[in-house]
């Protein structure tokens, strides 16, 4: 579903909550003060964990390919301009040389997602979890991603091929400066 309304998740969300209030009343029919706090619990936590995960925005979803995805998993951010704009949805082997990351977009960057923009695949931070990285793409691009295309890619540097380069180099400059 790439459009998820608010209303929807309220209405099923206070639902599931009657019923578990109902669960929990005694005989008289007065609600705990347990039931009503954990209810209340509950609640906040979906908010919380939907808002993160872009559950409650107005979304539309776009799609890229890479060789090697070097970590990024399902529910890792999308950000733009520095922003989180988005999340991983889903992440399927299409070949033994292409991997295909689905990305759900807010609504609102969709004007400043050119048809030419670029994804890669970075870290947050030095250490961080993975995240899918956009630029915007070039001023004078006028066509807009549509929802279900494809987005240019980048393919993530290997890190592990780097860190072994910079090995051989240093074990190199080691016998040079000996003789």
């Amino acid at each position: 579903v790439q459009h998820r309304d608010m209303a929807f998740w309220v209405s099923h969300i206070g639902k599931a909550v009657r019923s578990f209030v109902t669960f929990g009343t005694e005989t008289n029919g007065a609600v705990t003060d347990q039931v009503r706090n954990n209810a209340i619990l509950f609640v906040a936590g979906i908010f919380l964990i939907g808002s993160k995960k872009n559950m409650f925005d107005d979304t539309f979803m776009i799609y890229g390919t890479f060789k090697n995805i070097g970590g990024l998993e399902v529910g890792n951010n999308i950000r733009f301009a520095g922003i989180n704009v988005g999340t991983v949805q889903d992440i399927r082997i299409v070949s033994d040389t292409l991997i295909r990351v689905d990305m759900s977009m807010k609504s609102e960057v969709r004007p400043f997602l050119k048809k030419d923009a670029l994804a890669s695949i970075g870290s947050d931070g030095l250490m961080g979890d993975k995240l899918v990285t956009i630029a915007s793409g070039s001023a004078n691009e006028v066509r807009i991603l549509k929802a279900g295309s494809r987005i240019m890619t980048v393919n993530p540097v290997d890190v592990d091929r780097v860190v072994g380069k910079l090995i051989d180099v240093a074990g190199n400059a080691e016998i040079i400066t000996r003789e």
